[in-house]
C-alpha cells in the first residue's frame, strides 16, 4: 500500500513539473518598456523612452517591433521678428514664464519604428542562463523635428531653424537581460541608426508572457 502510494506521489510530481517545464517554454514573447538618454543630430541631449515587443524563436532567434523617442526641451516658447529697413531692427523672445526671457530657444524630439530581429549568443551556449544578450539589426521610418531661435545681443545677430525629416533608417540594437523570475526581467538597451544618426540608451524592465 505505502509503495502505490509513494508510486502516486511520485506520478503527481512528474506532472506537475512536466506542466511547470511547459509553461516556461511557452513564455516566448517578451513585452520591454525603458527610459534613459538619447542624442541625435539637431537635438543634443535628451531624454528617451521607449518600448520592445518581441517573440523568442528556438530559444536563440529573435524577432520583433521597436519604437522609442528622444525629447530635448529647454524651453516653452519662443518668438522671433526681424525687419530689412534702413536701420534693421532684429527682436527675439525666448521666453518660459512671463517674466523670464532668454537668448535662445532649443526644443525638439525624435521618433522611431523599428522592425528587429537577431540572435542571442548566450542562449546559444548556455541554454537556461538567467543572463540574457540579443545583437540584432533594425530597419523602420525616423521622424525628426526641431525648432531653434538664437540672438546674439551684443553683434546683433538673430537666427531662426527649423528642421523636419522623415526617412527610412538601418541601425544596430543591443539588449542585456537579467531574468529575475519566469516572468519578470531587467536589463539595458542600446541602439543606434545609422542613416538618422540617433542613439538611445534605456534602463529596461520585462515581463515574459
Amino acid at each position: 500500500m505505502n509503495k502505490k502510494v509513494l508510486l502516486l506521489i511520485a506520478v503527481l510530481l512528474c506532472g506537475i513539473g512536466s506542466e511547470a517545464v511547459a509553461q516556461e517554454k511557452s513564455k516566448t514573447w517578451t513585452l520591454q518598456a525603458g527610459i534613459g538618454y538619447g542624442q541625435t543630430e539637431y537635438l543634443g541631449d535628451a531624454f528617451a523612452s521607449g518600448f520592445y515587443v518581441g517573440k523568442r524563436l528556438a530559444n536563440v532567434i529573435e524577432v520583433g517591433f521597436t519604437m522609442y523617442n528622444l525629447l530635448s526641451q529647454k524651453t516653452e516658447y519662443g518668438f522671433s521678428y526681424a525687419e530689412a529697413t534702413a536701420l534693421p531692427y532684429h527682436y527675439l523672445e525666448v521666453a518660459q514664464y512671463e517674466d523670464a526671457t532668454w537668448k535662445s530657444l532649443n526644443s525638439g524630439s525624435s521618433t522611431s519604428y523599428m522592425a528587429v530581429a537577431g540572435f542571442s549568443p548566450i542562449k546559444l551556449i548556455w541554454k537556461n542562463s538567467r543572463h540574457d544578450l540579443v545583437l540584432a539589426g533594425q530597419a523602420g521610418l525616423s521622424y525628426k523635428n526641431n525648432n531653434y531661435l538664437y540672438m546674439d545681443v551684443d553683434n546683433k545677430h538673430a537666427m531662426a531653424r527649423t528642421y523636419a525629416n522623415g526617412k527610412f533608417s538601418l541601425g544596430a540594437r543591443m539588449a542585456y537581460e537579467y531574468r529575475i523570475s519566469n516572468t519578470l526581467g531587467a536589463g539595458a538597451t542600446a541602439t543606434y541608426e545609422f542613416g538618422g544618426e540617433v542613439f538611445a540608451a534605456l534602463a529596461t524592465f520585462n515581463v515574459h508572457f
